[in-house]
């Protein structure tokens, strides 16, 4: 019997260095650089195509819009973490082709009534950052709690949140101005605490032992400026710490 052996050659890349994998660019340091030049180039494409078109109803841009380009746009979202001027600009070509001359939708609307539900009296406007949020917020509602490979990850994704924040209620909107102080804001849990935060949205995440207080908590009471958080953070981070259960005995009374 003969049997085959295939090499695959395999490209080391650097942790800023994007890759497209299942139609998304992705690096492990989380840069969009090319994932926004990638969707972006497709809103302008379909602008031009819809503009060279000749649709005689303005339903039809109407629909096209809603149908085809903000699907497409759409499908990443979830996987990326972009900020509401990126959304923007990604979406504009698609908007100011079809609803200005396509549509009859005047240009000089604002951008509130333009993305606002029909129920509002808006025009309901995909608003790709909105849809990057919401999406966001659903996964962790739908999969987080689920034995799924999904809630899997996301699940080691806020126990390191909650690591490198060192406070429990990492959804707790009153506490986001304070941590953003000290925390890194490239994670994916990070951007969705600051979108919920933004939006008004709260979930709720109770500590493990009753009376406990996180230590992060405790030094923002004492340590008043910024570099002095982000030293205290780094220690803690060190021992892998995140309240005081972790650092005394079970009576509470003592320290390990």
């Amino acid at each position: 019997m003969v049997e085959y052996v295939w090499y695959i050659s395999l490209t080391r890349l650097n942790c800023d260095e994007e890759s497209e994998m299942l139609g998304l660019w992705m690096s492990p340091a989380g840069k969009n650089t090319k994932m926004i030049s990638s969707l972006r180039l497709a809103a302008v494409n379909w602008a031009a195509k819809l503009r060279l078109g000749r649709s005689s109803q303005q339903a039809e841009a109407w629909k096209a819009l809603n149908t085809t380009i903000s699907r497409k746009l759409m499908h990443p979202l979830p996987a990326l973490t972009l900020t509401e001027k990126e959304c923007t600009s990604i979406m504009a070509p698609a908007i100011c082709t079809a609803l200005v001359p396509k549509a009859g939708i005047s240009s000089c609307i604002s951008s509130v009534v333009r993305h606002a539900p029909t129920q509002s009296l808006g025009l309901d406007v995909p608003n790709l950052y909105t849809a990057m949020g919401t999406a966001h917020t659903s996964l962790l509602l739908e999969h987080c709690w689920q034995k799924t490979p999904t809630g899997q990850l996301l699940q080691v994704a806020i126990e390191n949140h909650v690591l490198d924040v060192g406070l429990n209620f990492i959804w707790d909107n009153t506490r986001f101005a304070s941590y953003s102080r000290w925390r890194s804001h490239h994670s994916w849990i990070y951007n969705v605490c600051a979108f919920n935060n933004e939006k008004e949205i709260a979930l709720s995440l109770h500590p493990k032992r009753r009376h406990d207080r996180a230590l992060m908590e405790l030094a923002s009471e004492f340590l008043n400026t910024t570099s002095e958080l982000k030293a205290f953070n780094r220690v803690r981070m060190l021992y892998n710490v995140v309240s005081l259960a972790d650092i005394t005995s079970a009576t509470g009374k003592d320290s390990t």
